[in-house]
């Protein structure tokens, strides 16, 4: 008996693949198991998977007293692979600054739920050398 699915698909041949619908981020609630940099790592992730379609493959945070760091390796699409490879360094690093400016708010608001500090400022660079985004979060000293 055949199946009607592709094979690591759960799409019959003919059905069209939508992407899923607009989600707001999703805030992790705080979990008993995980610290408060993982839950931060795994939501950023997650933003990205909705934004780019593809997540970093790793990711870290740290937080100290005055600011936290998340370094996500591996980010990369496909697409932008093939770009890099054709010398669009710049391209992909523009398109990638553009694209997280428009989630910046999204990312604060993740930093802020983990830790339950204010964020002062929040600054995101990419490397595309590097194959890495940094996300730099300064909290508020008065907080």
């Amino acid at each position: 008996m055949s199946s009607n699915l592709h094979p690591g698909s759960n799409h019959s041949p003919g059905s069209a693949h939508q992407a899923p619908p607009e989600q707001a981020p999703r805030i992790a609630e705080p979990d008993a198991g995980q610290s408060e940099t993982a839950l931060i790592s795994r939501d950023l992730v997650q933003l990205y998977v909705r934004a780019f379609g593809r997540g970093p493959n790793r990711a870290r945070t740290f937080i100290q007293p005055q600011f936290a760091v998340c370094i996500l390796r591996d980010v990369f699409t496909t697409a932008e692979r093939t770009l890099l490879a054709d010398g669009g360094e710049a391209e992909v690093e523009a398109a990638r600054r553009r694209i997280n400016d428009s989630f910046e708010e999204e990312c604060i608001e993740i930093v802020e739920a983990e830790t339950r500090r204010s964020v002062q400022s929040h600054l995101a660079q990419v490397r595309a050398p590097a194959d890495l985004v940094v996300h730099l979060f300064l909290f508020d000293e008065s907080s």
